[in-house]
């Protein structure tokens, strides 16, 4: 039989490590546990399920550490889980299938379901959001920058985005947990931009603005009502904020720019025009549809000779 180690990267994990744990535990022949410089109770809390608990400076994030705790697994297959997501009886059967079956791919993919500010959000780009966390030893690693996927190293299979396949993830309980991580993550992604030569006042527009139109209308964000709308808004900040960081440390806010903002802006309200009759065309009634259609094409021309 197929032997298979639970792998997680944690600090401060106390408030979720043990509902992590359990819900993976009957899968596990080993625990591989990597903290990160914890303060609080999650050591004390990992000890009680595995003695094979390696330590880490903070990074902040886990990423960079990840490939260091895998190497510390010495089963035949590799699952990878954060502390604050958990399986299902569902997929921990569908898990049993994979590693016992001798055909199965090298590393497979599942989708996500993100619970933010306690409910799980199904657009705004927040589902699917299929992660690689399943994967014969060897088979996957991780760059290292914040928010980048898991590369396949062998065959991979994506499994189908539903809720008995999905892992469950209690993302962002709160707002302020949001706001406290947008911060913290925005320094290390500035950090690591590097494409920033430039800042201007359209460059401020276009990534808070590209970044709200993109999850609020081509991920549906409107879909998921109030936290979608709310989202949207908040990582159209994220990308703004990057920006602005990045530009800060390369000391570009003082640079002259191009009276262009005015071109920025109108073309902006185009896509917001766009966008919105591309919306009422979806929910209204036939005429409507039409209507909305035709209006919403006409802008398009419009958006592409402008």
């Amino acid at each position: 039989m197929s032997t298979l180690s639970l792998v997680m990267n944690v600090r401060n994990a106390e408030d979720t490590l043990e509902r992590a744990l359990r819900s993976a535990q009957a899968l596990a022949d080993e625990i591989i546990i990597m903290d990160m410089e914890s303060t609080d109770r999650t050591v004390e809390i990992a000890q009680a399920f595995t003695s094979k608990i390696f330590s880490h400076s903070n990074l902040q994030y886990a990423d960079p550490a990840r490939n260091l705790a895998i190497k510390e697994a010495s089963c035949d297959w590799v699952l990878v889980l954060d502390a604050d997501e958990w399986l299902t009886p569902s997929l921990i059967e569908k898990i049993q299938h994979i590693t016992q079956d001798s055909h199965s791919a090298d590393c497979y993919s599942f989708p996500r379901k993100n619970y933010i500010w306690g409910k799980w959000i199904q657009h705004t780009g927040w589902w699917p959001d299929h992660q690689l966390r399943l994967f014969r030893n060897g088979q996957a690693k991780w760059q290292g920058d914040i928010h980048q996927k898991a590369t396949p190293l062998g065959s991979h299979i994506e499994l189908e985005a539903t809720e008995e396949n999905a892992i469950s993830h209690d993302n962002y309980p709160t707002v302020e947990q949001f706001l406290e991580r947008l911060n913290q993550y925005t320094s290390i992604q500035a950090s690591q931009e590097k494409k920033t030569q430039s800042f201007t006042s359209s460059d401020a527009l276009l990534r808070f603005f590209s970044e709200f139109m993109r999850r609020y209308f081509a991920l549906e964000g409107y879909k998921d009502t109030q936290r979608g709308t709310s989202l949207s808004l908040l990582q159209g900040m994220y990308e703004l904020v990057v920006a602005l960081k990045s530009a800060e440390a390369k000391e570009l806010l003082d640079s002259s720019e191009k009276s262009d903002t005015a071109q920025t802006l109108h073309r902006i309200s185009l896509e917001l025009m766009y966008w919105s009759h591309h919306m009422q065309a979806q929910q209204g009634k036939s005429i409507q549809k039409i209507w909305h259609t035709l209006l919403k094409k006409l802008i398009a021309l419009f958006i592409k000779f402008s």
